[in-house]
């Protein structure tokens, strides 16, 4: 058999042509015929993957190899675990050639494929997980990450896999705050945060997240120009964490508070510079507090009109 990978590709593409008429189908099995279609374009896929003869390595023919035969799989076996699997290894060079829209799409259909029709969601949410990494950190499609994490973190939850849910939940409100289109979105993310801590607290587990936690809470509570509640999650959290009670990040959600009652800006800056000092601000607390810091110098030209 030829080597030529359009050779094969051309096979492949009679081998899954539908079977018709009453005698092809004595002398011959479409099943049987669909199986080889899947052969050959993988084969292909495999040449082309690898470099061979006049044939150029090239990524994206093989992800389109492995497509192909992923949709032979789909919708003339109703293998949908094996078109799955070519869906992701379509997804894998997709994205190893840089083209990140194809693996995406190539992506959704894999997962489809675990979630509609094999209900397998567990296996599912490791690459739900995946896909909002690339929507977040090739595409800066940040809304849309958001939203794929979430649904990640339920199908992790629904099998009890509480520290892969609990990532999930994260990275879903840490972008849902950054990306806050409207206050709604911003009591979304401290909801969230707030079951992180529940959660943690009741299985006794990452305990040292639950400090940054409630700093993030109180950070978006005065985004929200809500000091009061920032002063009830401050208080909630000395009584929950009374070991920690004097750390750094509620020495700073105290500062912060009273810099924000005060309206006091260069307080403020003073404060947030002897932190950094010890303690690094990082991108997510940088972002919203320069939100906050722009909320209240709203305020100060209020006051003078």
């Amino acid at each position: 058999m030829s080597t030529s990978p359009e050779k094969l590709i051309q096979q492949a593409q009679e081998k899954s042509k539908p079977v018709t008429g009453f005698f092809w189908k004595i002398i011959s099995s479409p099943e049987d015929q669909y199986e080889e279609a899947i052969d050959l374009y993988i084969q292909a896929a495999k040449i082309y993957r690898l470099g061979s003869g006049s044939s150029k390595q090239d990524y994206s023919k093989a992800a389109f190899c492995y497509i192909q035969a992923a949709d032979v799989c789909l919708d003339l076996l109703q293998n949908f675990n094996e078109a799955a699997v070519n869906f992701i290894e379509g997804y894998k060079l997709y994205k190893m050639d840089q083209e990140f829209s194809s693996a995406i799409e190539a992506l959704k259909k894999g997962i489809e494929c675990f979630t509609v029709k094999m209900g397998q969601f567990r296996r599912a949410a490791n690459y739900q997980f995946e896909l909002g990494e690339v929507l977040e950190l090739q595409l800066q499609d940040y809304k849309e990450a958001a939203k794929v994490y979430k649904m990640a973190g339920d199908w992790y939850l629904q099998d009890n896999a509480l520290q892969l849910s609990n990532k999930c939940y994260l990275k879903y409100a840490d972008l849902l705050s950054l990306q806050s289109k409207g206050n709604q979105d911003l009591f979304d993310a401290i909801k969230t945060y707030q079951t992180l801590i529940e959660n943690n607290l009741a299985k006794n587990t990452n305990t040292w997240s639950l400090k940054d936690y409630y700093l993030k809470i109180g950070l978006l509570q005065l985004l929200l120009t809500d000091n009061v509640a920032a002063e009830r999650t401050l208080n909630e959290a000395k009584q929950k964490l009374s070991d920690d009670k004097d750390c750094k990040e509620f020495q700073l959600l105290a500062k912060l508070i009273e810099c924000y009652q005060e309206q006091d800006l260069d307080l403020m800056s003073q404060t947030l510079m002897q932190f950094d000092k010890f303690q690094k601000l990082d991108n997510w607390k940088t972002t919203i507090l320069l939100k906050i810091k722009e909320s209240m110098i709203g305020n100060d030209e209020d006051d003078l009109l």
